[in-house]
């Protein structure tokens, strides 16, 4: 689904009220270190309502930092984590989770001994927090019929049955985006979704986190370039634990720096 693009506005190009108020996550002055080593060093950086966004850089860019301390896996040594445009530095990441913060790490996280269909319904909203329902309780109508769309939608329909560790690697990527989705987030953490993927399977992803831009903030980290430039969204380039330059991908592309640290390689 192509949308219409908006000019790239960078955090530094508003207001600090305007920031607050604009941005979903936004991120001040944040540094992270571990055992002496300053793992992340980010000015500012926002991600808005509903906006898909591309995270790159080499290895050790900080890039996974980064996602760790927006879902609260790990604490800020200094500088303030807005959510919603409050103060949240100090919520650990359970609390991420159920206040709208869904993760899809690099190695799909999903339960082998369960069926796809198992797999999904696990994912409908409140599961997680209602054992009883979880053990006894019935999928609702409306529940099967959007976990029947999600399954079509990402070509597993015929997976339905079948337990998750008889799937493909890319049918485990989609099987795992697709019960973040069904947990409603307000923001998605998508972890390299087209790593070990078949060419049809890598249009299929780009194609799913296009549909989903405008439902859900989705902030991805990516390696392939090309699917990069399949999803069409801004870009922001980290280097050493910074911020090294942000805007679409023509841009990044032309900037020398970016070239000499990343592009170039």
């Amino acid at each position: 689904m192509n949308v219409a693009r908006k000019p790239f506005v960078r955090p530094q190009e508003l207001s600090r009220d305007g920031r607050l108020t604009s941005f979903l996550v936004y991120l001040e002055a944040v540094t992270v270190v571990f055992d002496g080593f300053k793992a992340l060093d980010i000015d500012l950086f926002g991600v808005y309502h509903n906006e898909l966004r591309v995270v790159i850089g080499p290895n050790g860019a900080g890039k996974t930092t980064m996602c760790d301390v927006i879902s609260g896996k790990t604490r800020l040594t200094q500088g303030k984590l807005f959510w919603h445009g409050n103060d949240i530095g100090t919520v650990h990441d359970i609390a991420m989770s159920r206040m709208g913060v869904g993760r899809k790490f690099q190695t799909p996280s999903v339960f082998d001994s369960l069926t796809v269909f198992e797999n999904l319904e696990l994912a409908i909203p409140n599961r997680q927090r209602d054992l009883l329902r979880n053990l006894w309780g019935k999928t609702t109508a409306d529940e099967e019929a959007k976990i029947r769309q999600l399954m079509d939608r990402v070509n597993l329909t015929k997976q339905s049955d079948l337990q998750a560790r008889f799937l493909s690697h890319g049918q485990r990527q989609c099987l795992e985006i697709s019960m973040l989705v069904l947990a409603e987030p307000d923001l998605l953490l998508v972890d390299e979704p087209a790593a070990g993927l078949s060419d049809e399977e890598t249009a299929l992803m780009a194609d799913l986190l296009l549909e989903l831009r405008g439902q859900h903030a989705i902030v991805v980290i990516e390696h392939d370039m090309d699917f990069v430039r399949r999803l069409d969204a801004g870009v922001t380039v980290l280097n050493e634990g910074k911020i090294m330059a942000e805007g679409y991908m023509e841009e990044i592309q032309a900037n020398p720096e970016v070239v000499e640290a990343y592009l170039g390689r």
